[in-house]
């Protein structure tokens, strides 16, 4: 792969640099990644990092709201609704959890 970066004001926010890192994969078919921070001081390397921590918290939010109906409650009452979202949360990890569980038992 191959790795560059630049300093750049956005078009919405020409106050603001960011720091913009492009990702070029050579292989595996996913193309060119652009990643972005405010934090100037982090090299190429420590936004990538970042983006990586954050990875798992976004195909969480998408594997419950695509599985599981996260975001189209059926229900009206408020307190059901604070409940919903909770519940739908604890009930992917222990999907999750069993996959994992039954894949070790498997191999």
């Amino acid at each position: 792969m191959r790795i560059t970066s630049t300093i750049c004001r956005l078009y919405l926010a020409p106050e603001r640099e960011v720091r913009v890192v492009v990702v070029e994969h050579l292989r595996g078919g996913r193309g060119v990644e652009a990643f972005y921070s405010t934090d100037l001081d982090l090299s190429e390397e420590e936004v990538l990092q970042r983006y990586s921590y954050r990875w798992p918290v976004e195909t969480t939010f998408q594997d419950t709201k695509g599985h599981l109906g996260l975001g189209e409650p059926q229900n009206r009452v408020r307190a059901a609704v604070r409940r919903t979202t909770p519940t739908m949360f604890y009930l992917y990890a222990l999907v999750v959890l069993w996959h994992e569980y039954v894949r070790d038992l498997v191999q």
